[in-house]
């Protein structure tokens, strides 16, 4: 949708019709925008609203575009769904300004009408000159609202006040989904394989469908036959996780099996910044050997079992499989 001529007007409902089916369409077309699939293009600082138009019972889409004083391109984007838990929030400030004053909660009315004045509201999180902030650990599966007010003291305009953003966190935290790696030379770069370490163990990227579980899969080759005779692929994350930041209390692997493997051990290491390693082993082997056609196994580590061995979850080093 252009914003030179930015109007989409929806028609096509009875009367009798108008109440349910605008509830419906409503969702689905704001969902469309969430999602991206509807965009408002011809300037970088456009966005797409909708309303209900009771006159011939009609929804109408316009596009416009934002004042250059006032922050943008935000990042979650607005209505972004399954947001990571720990995740740092970022934008574009408007082209005046010097510092950013943030407001964050999960009340958007106080977010939209809060202010700057010390100790008044919760949802004023303080003036910063970056234009990112770091939320902490949010909660899990929980709709939050944010809203940056562009500041420049020698402005007699200033603040410019910002549109109020909205998120939903996810319901889990990745470690890695793969989904972010273009090929497997981006993957090889943050996963180790015999290139790198020694082991028996190479690494691809897989994106066909009939070989992933949603999205791209890591696709793991062993061959034990060779020395060391073990295969391992790592992560080390830079800087080091913190596990505990979130109400999360364990540990999910999915993987599936191949006929053509032989019924190897599978184990998971994890390592803290200390040095201390859990070392945990999946407990049938013969879940490696399976048809293409049959389900995903989930393979699930309680975060007790790494407590009670001394690991350091707020500090963990690396992953390895």
């Amino acid at each position: 949708m252009d914003v030179a001529g930015g109007t989409m007007i929806i028609t096509g409902v009875d009367d009798s019709a108008i109440e349910s089916w605008y509830g419906d369409q409503m969702n689905n077309i704001n969902s469309w925008i969430d999602q991206g699939w509807l965009t408002a293009y011809g300037g970088e600082r456009a966005e797409i609203e909708t309303h209900y138009n009771e006159v011939g019972g009609v929804i109408i889409l316009e596009a416009f575009q934002y004042d250059p004083n006032i922050a943008w391109n935000p990042n979650p984007r607005h209505g972004e769904q399954e947001v990571s838990a720990v995740t740092i929030l970022t934008w574009n400030p408007g082209d005046n300004a010097v510092s950013h004053d943030v407001y964050f909660g999960d009340d958007p009315a106080a977010v939209e009408d809060a202010n700057n004045t010390p100790g008044v509201w919760e949802e004023y999180k303080g003036n910063y000159d970056v234009n990112s902030w770091d939320p902490g650990g949010l909660e899990l599966d929980k709709m939050y609202y944010w809203r940056i007010d562009e500041v420049n003291p020698s402005d007699p305009c200033s603040p410019w006040k910002g549109r109020v953003w909205r998120f939903r966190t996810a319901d889990y935290v990745e470690i890695d989904d793969f989904d972010t790696y273009a090929g497997t030379p981006e993957l090889t770069a943050v996963w180790s394989d015999y290139w790198t370490n020694g082991t028996s163990s190479e690494i691809f990227l897989e994106k066909e469908p009939n070989y992933v579980m949603d999205g791209n899969s890591m696709e793991y080759y062993f061959d034990n036959s060779y020395s060391p005779h073990y295969a391992e692929s790592e992560r080390i994350f830079s800087p080091s996780q913190d596990w505990t930041l979130t109400a999360v209390d364990g540990l999910v692997l999915r993987f599936h099996g191949s006929s053509n493997n032989d019924p190897e051990r599978m184990y998971l290491r994890v390592e803290d910044g200390l040095g201390h390693t859990v070392t945990m082993v999946y407990e049938d082997s013969n879940d490696l050997i399976q048809e293409e056609w049959d389900p995903w196994h989930e393979w699930g580590i309680n975060f007790e079992e790494f407590n009670s061995a001394g690991l350091d979850l707020t500090d963990i080093n690396s992953i390895t499989i």
